[in-house]
């Protein structure tokens, strides 16, 4: 995001060359001096006296020399047409070339056409039709222009630059390149007043450290901010940030992202959505905010993730890469729902640590503890560590709710479906019996240290109890609701996440719209 070379090296030198060669043009003032001329002839050209130069013909005015090969000066208005090899020369600084030149002393302006090259000590200016007026200080190339200076080039269809304003404009097809960058757009005006460059259209600038495009902003040259509109976007082959706006600073490397932000990270095939992103270039920190939602796609499905506040951290010096969600929380991967109240989501060992009331669902089954951790590989679930006050409960299809619970619960994963889960410490379980799916036999009651359940299809087929088995069953008649709840039981499937609210609506952007005030009239007062 160097724009900074883009105009101290290009916007710079170009309104050097318009400013210091046409303020000192003085062609208003006096007459040129005829100091050679192999030939002269006096004739009328329309009506008019003129005098015909011809072969080395050198005219001067003040510190400004003219030579060509030919020319006409009207004695009556001081105008003047100069024809082959027409060169200009200020001191030893600048120098003007050209085929024809033409200067009206009533338009007080200077024409100058075909194979016009304008050079200082710093740079170069070729193009094929160049003019400037006195009265209005404006000089003005078209048909195409090329600026070089020793770093830079900058072309464009049109160029313009006001000696009052002090504005320089670029239009149709710019382009500036550089050994650090190029930039393309279709229009570009430099105020050097304020040393601000403004951009108008369509404009895409490439360096080293990436790509940016917008639609319309603005650069600061001084305090080297940066203020982009019209759908912005930043692309260095780590991540893409793009917004309605984007503002960055290249010292602090301070970005701000609004309205409808697209954060992507390549390599993790991360997508982070929101309508305020906040990013450190310095410190790898970014904060996401808006209903941000991050998107980590893979090739059989997605994880998605939600909260109030998203934070990334990629701190490169101290190996440190994650992302921290904050109030609200809601998650999404294949057939697992979760939400919680915060999330830590480590790149380097592929964990994601629920806490503050978190709660998991896979398939039927609902699973809650003090916190949760969840062990990712390839992009899916492995396990899941419930530590402390672990619980898991599902319905059977008498809306019956089984259950388990104890101090810690391992629960291993293959496809995204709970494969086995490892209960240890003060394991219970209590499980309906049914006949048929549809009588309720009775309550099978269990206690343990440790327990262990396989599972097929996300559904319990086996329990083993481990150390300290006891063991009851409990028929239907003599169940009483107490005997149908274990200590810690709550069922939340109110508050499991679906699929659609992971989808993000973008906002319309509005343009800034001022409302006239409201005329208020003071009542005349009446006359006694």
């Amino acid at each position: 995001m160097k724009v900074a070379h883009l105009v101290s090296s290009s916007l710079h030198f170009a309104y050097f060359l318009f400013f210091m060669f046409f303020t000192s043009l003085s062609f208003a003032q006096d007459k040129f001096e005829l100091l050679q001329a192999a030939e002269l002839e006096g004739a009328l050209r329309n009506n008019r006296p003129v005098r015909i130069l011809r072969t080395q013909v050198v005219l001067k005015q003040g510190n400004t020399t003219l030579y060509c090969d030919s020319a006409y000066q009207f004695i009556d208005n001081n105008e003047l047409e100069a024809y082959g090899n027409t060169r200009i020369t200020q001191g030893d600084s600048v120098t003007l070339t050209g085929d024809h030149l033409f200067y009206n002393s009533a338009s007080k302006s200077l024409i100058v056409t075909s194979n016009v090259v304008l050079v200082d000590k710093t740079s170069t200016l070729t193009t094929n039709y160049l003019q400037y007026n006195l009265s209005t200080k404006q000089s003005f190339y078209s048909g195409g222009g090329k600026i070089v200076d020793a770093t830079s080039t900058l072309v464009s269809q049109t160029g313009s630059y006001n000696s009052i304003t002090k504005i320089s404009t670029f239009k149709k097809n710019v382009k500036v390149s550089n050994p650090d960058f190029t930039l393309e757009s279709d229009t570009m005006v430099f105020d050097n007043n304020t040393k601000i460059a403004y951009f108008k259209s369509q404009t895409k600038v490439v360096s080293k450290n990436g790509v940016i495009y917008a639609n319309d902003g603005q650069y600061n040259t001084i305090t080297k901010a940066s203020d982009f509109r019209g759908r912005a976007k930043v692309e260095n082959g780590v991540y893409i940030l793009e917004g309605d706006t984007l503002i960055y600073n290249e010292i602090t490397k301070i970005a701000i992202c609004k309205q409808n932000v697209i954060l992507t990270s390549i390599k993790e095939n991360l997508i982070i959505e929101g309508d305020y992103a906040y990013n450190d270039g310095i410190k790898g920190y970014s904060l996401i905010k808006g209903n941000p939602l991050m998107k980590n796609i893979s090739e059989k499905d997605t994880f998605f993730l939600k909260a109030d506040t998203l934070i990334t951290v990629n701190d490169s010096i101290n190996h440190k890469k994650y992302m921290l969600a904050f109030h609200h929380v809601k998650l999404l991967r294949g057939s697992v729902n979760g939400i919680c109240d915060s999330l830590c989501y480590n790149h380097i060992d592929s964990t994601i640590r629920m806490f503050r009331n978190p709660i998991l669902w896979s398939g039927e089954n609902q699973m809650l503890a003090d916190s949760i951790w969840m062990q990712m590989e390839n992009q899916k679930i492995k396990e899941l560590n419930l530590r402390l006050n672990s619980f898991m409960v599902s319905q059977d299809t008498l809306k019956n709710f089984n259950q388990i619970r104890g101090k810690y619960m391992k629960v291993n994963f293959l496809d995204n479906k709970i494969q086995t889960l490892d209960v240890r410490g003060n394991s219970e379980s209590l499980y309906f019996s049914l006949e048929g799916d549809t009588v309720v036999m009775g309550i099978n009651k269990t206690l343990s240290t440790n327990l262990i359940a396989k599972f097929e299809d996300n559904h319990v087929k086996m329990i083993n109890l481990i150390k300290k088995p006891e063991a009851k069953f409990i028929p239907e008649y003599e169940l009483n609701e107490p005997d149908r709840r274990l200590k810690g039981f709550k069922w939340k499937i109110s508050e499991k996440p679906l699929r659609k609210e992971f989808i993000r609506e973008k906002k319309v952007t509005l343009p800034n719209v001022i409302k006239p005030k409201p005329i208020i009239k003071t009542p005349k007062k009446r006359k006694k």
